[in-house]
């Protein structure tokens, strides 16, 4: 009975204790976490507004989609978020950009077809867009915001429009083919408009800051799609994708590219004092690591090394050094640990699957003939190619179709040029060198024009031209993978790398008005 006394009386002594310096332990907490919080900005109503709109795309796409009321649904879920775009415009480009990265192909699939002779559908993707430009273009005619640019990468993307305006007419008209190909075709280059919309909306750090923001949530829906692939034995919609070697994916490669720009985007942000939440450090992206190596897609980790090597060269030497550090954190402590638990785990379970997968994978490049995937992809290029010579200045238009040697079949098949799997080839093909010209010439000077602001000025205004180098890592280490992929064929794709661009864009024009203005001596310079 004594010592249950003194038990209690000890209790009751600590918790008084306790109570008593409550005050001081939550002053403490709050300085510990608020400092951690300004680099994830939710506190705006367009970020809050466009998670909650992609969560009932979300719920639409999942449950309602393939029923037989599913317009009645698609009504009902796509309300709130039309209302949402109305009275807040950015929100629109949030919720497109999120619904991209975390419903992938499903957000971009089966459209809606108003033309019967044509099969010329609209997606959702298409009808969020038109709202986003509706309310966009209401609120800059009444608070005049909207303004009117002629810098080169505007001219050139305008060029590039206009080619692929003139290969969709060469293509029903000269090589008559078909319609439904052709404006397919014809809609993914009219995307490159959604480069504007992005400029014109998002002009200030915060906005940028929240675009970043939105992908980092991206990428942790898609860390809850590898969960459930690792649960199930096979990743979500990973069935489009097959593999040629051994496996099995865990993760789609549309989840798995934007978990690379997750990664690209928090490398590039060690160039500021205070990088990103310590949770994004050391917990998501050893996670998401993890999910780029379960999603067995060879061309994607090359592509994110040179995002990673872009960021090397373009970074100052004091980021540069907390990078290595942070890097060698996570190897030492993080990575090998968890790589020697796991292959301890399958040397005695016998269960080695995946990691002979993996070095399958990679072994695979140097025997391509060996592996179907890359030997139907060289015969594809040498059968483009061929068909590029025959109309080398304005291409063959679009909708062409060409008839590649597919070595899985022992036959000829026809096989549209967007389908080739090499995007520069296809806007070959299609749009001759004039379009191909154009295209380049987007992304030349973009580079140029940030390269030369991140040397001039990166080492005094380390978050901005951070951010800039995470954009152009993105950027690069995407038009690498368009080698071999179809990143510019595919509308959701496409549709989210013109926002990123235009997000770059937004992002070198005010750094470089700013430090026009800081260098005039103006108090007017803009923040990124």
């Amino acid at each position: 009975m004594a010592c249950i006394f003194h038990c209690g009386f000890f209790l009751k002594t600590r918790a008084s204790v306790i109570l008593a310096d409550l005050p001081y332990i939550l002053i403490e907490v709050r300085y510990i976490i608020k400092p951690q919080m300004k680099s994830i900005q939710i506190k705006s109503p367009e970020i809050v507004i466009s998670i909650v709109s992609t969560g009932l795309i979300g719920l639409y796409l999942l449950l309602f989609s393939q029923e037989s009321t599913s317009t009645l649904f698609l009504i009902l879920f796509l309300s709130p978020v039309l209302v949402g775009i109305l009275f807040f415009p950015k929100s629109g480009i949030f919720t497109i950009l999120l619904s991209i990265i975390a419903w992938g192909e499903k957000f971009g699939g089966d459209g809606i077809n108003f033309v019967s002779r044509i099969d010329f559908k609209i997606y959702l993707l298409d009808i969020l867009l038109c709202a986003t430009l509706f309310s966009c273009l209401l609120g800059g005619v009444f608070k005049k915001t909207i303004q009117w640019r002629t810098s080169f990468v505007d001219k050139a993307i305008l060029l590039f429009v206009v080619v692929g305006l003139v290969a969709a007419a060469r293509g029903i008209f000269t090589f008559q083919n078909d319609l439904n190909v052709v404006f397919g075709g014809l809609r993914n280059h009219l995307y490159a408009l959604v480069y504007f919309l992005v400029f014109q909306m998002l002009k200030t750090r915060e906005d940028l800051a929240g675009a970043k923001t939105i992908i980092y949530v991206g990428t942790a829906v898609g860390l809850l799609f590898l969960a459930i692939g690792l649960i199930s034995g096979e990743g979500i919609w990973t069935e489009k994708t097959p593999l040629t070697t051994s496996g099995i994916r865990y993760i789609s490669s549309v989840h798995a590219l934007y978990i690379s720009t997750g990664i690209i985007l928090l490398l590039a942000s060690f160039q500021e004092k205070v990088s990103d939440l310590p949770i994004l450090k050391y917990i998501l992206f050893p996670l998401w690591v993890a999910a780029l190596l379960f999603s067995l897609v060879r061309n994607l980790w090359i592509s994110t090394i040179f995002g990673l090597i872009f960021i090397l060269l373009f970074t100052p030497n004091l980021g540069r050094k907390r990078l290595f550090q942070f890097l060698l954190e996570t190897t030492l402590f993080i990575v090998v640990p968890t790589a020697l638990f796991f292959l301890l785990k399958g040397a005695l379970t016998g269960n080695l699957n995946f990691i002979s997968s993996f070095f399958e994978r990679i072994s695979s490049y140097s025997n391509p003939e060996g592996d179907i995937s890359i030997s139907w992809r060289l015969n594809s290029w040498s059968e483009g190619w061929n068909a590029f010579k025959g109309q080398i200045l304005l291409g063959r238009g679009l909708g062409t179709v060409i008839f590649p040697y597919y070595e899985v079949f022992w036959t000829r098949i026809p096989t549209q040029a967007a389908a080739l799997h090499n995007s520069y080839l296809t806007i070959l093909v299609q749009l001759g060198l004039i379009g191909l010209t154009s295209f380049l010439s987007i992304l030349t000077t973009f580079f140029i024009e940030s390269i030369k602001i991140i040397k001039k000025y990166g080492v005094d205004h380390p978050k901005e031209s951070g951010f800039l180098v995470g954009i152009g890592a993105y950027i690069f280490a995407y038009c690498y993978g368009a080698f071999f992929s179809l990143y510019f064929e595919l509308n959701f794709l496409i549709v989210a790398f013109w926002i990123i661009f235009g997000l770059g864009v937004s992002a070198l024009s005010m750094l470089d008005q700013k430090m026009t203005n800081s260098n005039s001596g103006s108090d007017l310079g803009v923040d990124i």
